[in-house]
């Protein structure tokens, strides 16, 4: 999600609207459920670099 943020305020504007954001994803499910767009990442790859990274979070803690 592309987000916009003003360091002085600390305020975030959205580039789209909540809506449109839903609508969007909904589209894109769509298409990847007829087989006309591939997913970006599936499940397995998504879990593994959790993982990966959890590891990672263990071990740095583990050598301070």
């Amino acid at each position: 999600m592309k987000m916009k943020q003003d360091i002085n305020t600390n305020n975030i504007e959205r580039y789209c609207t909540v809506k449109e954001s839903l609508i969007e994803s909904c589209k894109e499910m769509m298409l990847i459920r007829q087989g006309k767009l591939k997913p970006k990442r599936d499940w397995r790859t998504m879990f593994a670099e959790i993982e990966a990274e959890a590891k990672a979070e263990e071990e740095k803690e583990l050598n301070s």
